[in-house]
Order: C-alpha cells, then structure tokens, then sequence
C-alpha cells in the first residue's frame, strides 16, 4: 500500500517538479517527436529506389495541384501546369537542338526571375547536370567559374547577361561552348 501510494504521489508531483524546473521539457519533447517523424520520412524516401527527387516532386505537385499557384514574380503568377509548359518547350528546344544528352552539363547564368527555375526543370527532365553560376560575376571571373564545370557544354544565360566588359572573354566562350 505504501509503495502505490508513493507512486501515486510521484506521477502527481513529477509534471509539477518538470514544470518547475524544466519548464521547457513539454514543449522540447513535442518539438524533437516531430523532428524524428520528420528524418524517418526524409530517410525512408531516400532508401526509395528510384531515388525521389525534386523533378518527381515537381510533377506530382503538377499533376494534384496544376492550376495553384506556384511563382509569383513581379505581380505575375505562374501556376505549377504553366511552368511545367515552359519548361518542356525549353526542354523541347534543347533536344531538337541536339546540343545536349542526357548526363551532360549545362551551365545557368540568369538573373532571379521565372526562367531561371524554368531552365532548371528543363534541364532535369532532360537528365542533365546544372551548375548555377551568380549572375553578379563577370569577365575573368565568369570564365573561370565556367572552366570549373567540367564537361559544360553549354551556357545558358539571360540575354542581358551575355554582354561582357571584356571581349577577349567573350571570343573564349565561343571557343568552348555553345552560347
């Protein structure tokens, strides 16, 4: 009888005793059960054979949501059907092209604008690599950061990003790679 009693008065006093001095246990203990739901999904997905990538994503997204919005860049919306579009035309362009197979590399120099993820799907579904160069570099530094993706073949850039101050750069992209 002691000893229930003593139990008893233990599970009362054990969430006073954790709330006074531990007064964020509750709410840690919420936050690390959902932390841990969280790595068992992201692992789980991971062990998926195929792998799950952002491209599966993107095309579930497209096929259960394609008319929600998916970019909104200065005051225009792009639903995720219309990006799946432009990015199969860009994708469509490349091919007949023939510029690129899959397992290539392409390089993205664009500003921060709806192309730029765009290019990016494209060139996933076509199975290509991307190195994303900032669109703040130029000159020496751009042709440097190009010869350190190996194997690009090609350079896709905005057209205002294809001006550069240095015109000897600029003949040493036409040399290597499709512009």
């Amino acid at each position: 009888m002691f000893f229930a009693s003593l139990l008893l008065g233990g599970l009362i006093l054990c969430p006073l005793i954790l709330r006074v001095f531990f007064p964020y246990f509750w709410t840690d203990l919420v936050y690390h059960t959902e932390l841990l739901r969280i790595l068992l999904k992201f692992v789980s997905r991971r062990r998926r054979r195929p792998l799950f990538l952002a491209l599966d994503r993107f095309l579930e997204q497209v096929e259960t949501r394609p008319n929600k919005t998916f970019i909104v860049f200065e005051n225009k919306r792009y639903s995720f059907e219309d990006a799946d579009r432009e990015s199969n035309r860009i994708a469509n362009a490349l091919r007949v092209a023939s510029v690129l197979n899959p397992g290539d590399t392409a390089v993205l120099f664009l500003l921060n604008e709806p192309a730029f993820i765009f290019c990016w799907l494209a060139l996933a579904k076509l199975g290509c690599a991307c190195a994303l160069l900032n669109s703040s570099i130029r000159a020496r530094s751009l042709v440097a950061s190009f010869s350190c993706c190996r194997g690009a073949k090609v350079l896709i850039a905005s057209e205002g990003e294809k001006r550069t101050e240095d015109h000897n750069t600029y003949s040493t992209w036409n040399n290597t790679l499709h512009i």
